[in-house]
């Protein structure tokens, strides 16, 4: 019996039987003055990103640069998905943005055109980054806080 244990629990271990992703991971992150929402699955080219029509007028033109890419899905020209981060590249006709996502934690950073190394997993934040949190599920705005 513990033999037929072993070679099950190392069955597993070699295929990877439980480590199998869920797609599609659905996320809220905010960056203070910015709302986003991703829709990641597991082909980048099926994978989008929203932003909310909250942002501020000063991070709509540092980050997106023109409204045109408020409530619409923004695509990728990198994702990286690994177990402990989640690493994006915007595509280059939105204005080249990184986004990192700790997924231990919910924290994330966004900044622009190679601030942040997509694949890299180190933690520097290089100037005109932002830091931010991520939610599991797309969050719903629709009050004030205070």
């Amino acid at each position: 019996m513990k033999k037929i244990i072993l070679i099950a629990g190392l069955l597993l271990v070699a295929f990877d039987g439980w480590a199998e992703e869920e797609f599609p991971i659905e996320l809220t992150c905010d960056f203070t003055e910015s709302i986003i929402y991703f829709n990641l699955e597991k082909e980048m080219k099926d994978s989008w990103f929203g932003i909310n029509s909250s942002l501020n007028e000063i991070h709509k033109k540092w980050v997106f640069l023109d409204k045109k890419y408020l409530n619409k899905q923004n695509k990728f020209s990198e994702q990286v998905i690994k177990d402990s981060a989640i690493y994006l590249r915007s595509a280059p006709s939105v204005a080249k943005i990184d986004f990192r996502i700790n997924r231990l934690t919910g924290s994330a950073y966004i900044g622009r055109d190679k601030l942040l190394a997509v694949g890299n997993v180190g933690d520097k934040l290089l100037a005109g980054g932002r830091k931010g949190h991520c939610y599991k599920g797309f969050k719903e705005y629709t009050e004030k806080k205070f």
